[in-house]
């Protein structure tokens, strides 16, 4: 079971879905229409369960294996990752991975561009978020109980991963 947090129209739920995974896509009601005409499109509704509401405010539910949380942290301030780290971690079987895609910015907090100007962006139009480096990303995921955390960069998008203490 996978957790497709905040998953917009369902582009990688329904990524995931044809790879015979069950997904779980949460996001807001009114984002959920286009997303269920969509995956309805695809043919991949059974494959899909729509959860509406805001993750920030409520219960994510459990026993997931995977949460997917694609460009979602740059919308929150350091704290607010931190805490919805927390929560996906909650969320996990024993073992669960989470993956975490973002835009980023290096050390310097100035490169690359695409993070860089992501980041002003953000600071115009949320109460608190900006592009984060994968350091910081990383940090979140330990301090939330992650272990084994690996990071990838894919050209202007980091990818990290970590997995859940078993048993």
């Amino acid at each position: 079971r996978l957790l497709d947090l905040g998953g917009g129209p369902g582009t990688y739920a329904m990524a995931f879905a044809r790879n015979n995974i069950e997904v779980i896509l949460l996001d807001f009601p009114e984002t959920l229409k286009i997303a269920k005409r969509l995956i309805a499109a695809s043919g991949l509704e059974s494959k899909i369960k729509l959860l509406p509401g805001d993750f920030a405010k409520i219960c994510l539910g459990n026993n997931y294996d995977m949460v997917f949380i694609s460009q979602i942290l740059h919308a929150y301030n350091d704290r607010d990752c931190l805490s919805l780290l927390k929560k996906s971690s909650a969320s996990l079987k024993p073992g669960g991975r989470v993956v975490v895609q973002e835009f980023y910015l290096d050390e310097t907090k100035t490169n690359p561009p695409q993070g860089a100007i992501f980041a002003i962006n953000m600071l115009v139009n949320t109460a608190g978020g900006r592009s984060y480096s994968p350091s910081e990303i990383s940090f979140w995921m330990k301090k939330a109980g992650f272990a084994d955390i690996t990071e990838k960069i894919l050209g202007e998008t980091v990818l990290l991963s970590g997995t859940t203490k078993t048993g």
